[in-house]
């Protein structure tokens, strides 16, 4: 049941600042270390948890290869069902995006935050032993010892797999002018990450590009066959299946 004392809303561009003082406060820093990638998570969309008219929660996510990852989700106050409906708008999200899964990680140390993905039914996925130590190479600041003192070692993930999501694509939005530079079998990230889109650019490429369904995929080959002023040695545009994964894999491979 919900606590009628608590609701959730988007982050707003207002909100800023509030974001940057509580990720500082719980958090040490804005930047949030995940599997070895650094997120300048005050930037990032995300939720706020809000308990008697003051925003007590936050949760941050970047949507990436047809994937919703929760950056940050932390309550400032404990019981009150925050997290469970700042992990919910999440999911909620995700299916609206059509991920095909949420995922997040914690640390060995927190079991508090292992219980509640627990009860959530998340599956625990990996553990990725010393990953920490690489992380704190990235950011410096993360403590050595967390909940109960415990050792702060691992990184624990966590994921739901959401039905009816899209598979992720290779999917060109830029003029076929940019196609030959795309590396092949690159993943594209999601356009709602800002970190991504910042690769992007630094990679040369003006425009997003944008997940896609296996439909979309082919239309897009035949209209690269159609495309008068690329040379023929930019059309050779070619669908690949990869079937050494438990998904089918759609990858535009570009030949120059």
């Amino acid at each position: 049941m919900e606590n009628p004392e608590s609701a959730v809303r988007e982050i707003e561009p207002s909100d800023r600042e509030w974001v940057r003082c509580f990720l500082r406060a719980h958090f040490r820093s804005t930047t949030v270390v995940s599997r070895n990638v650094v997120h300048l998570a005050d930037e990032l969309p995300g939720f706020i948890g809000i308990y008697r008219g003051e925003p007590s929660a936050l949760l941050t996510y970047c949507v990436m290869n047809g994937e919703l990852e929760v950056v940050s989700l932390h309550a400032a106050i404990a019981g009150r069902g925050l997290g469970s409906r700042l992990l919910a708008s999440a999911r909620e999200r995700a299916r609206e995006l059509r991920c095909r899964r949420l995922w997040l990680i914690t640390t060995n140390d927190n079991a508090p935050a292992i219980g509640f993905y627990t009860r959530w039914r998340m599956h625990l996925t990996a553990v990725h032993r010393g990953a920490i130590a690489e992380s704190r190479k990235l950011k410096p600041e993360i403590s050595h010892f967390g909940v109960a003192g415990r050792p702060i070692e691992d990184e624990i993930e966590f994921e739901l797999v959401l039905k009816g999501g899209r598979l992720p694509f290779v999917s060109p939005t830029a003029s076929a002018a940019h196609w030959n530079s795309v590396p092949t079998k690159k993943r594209a990230p999601s356009p709602l990450c800002p970190q991504a889109v910042a690769r992007r650019s630094h990679e040369g490429r003006s425009e997003p590009m944008t997940l896609m369904t296996k439909a979309e995929a082919e239309k897009l080959v035949r209209q690269a066959s159609s495309v008068p002023r690329v040379p023929a040695t930019t059309k050779a545009v070619q669908v690949a299946l990869n079937g050494n994964t438990n998904r089918d894999t759609i990858v535009l491979l570009l030949r120059k």
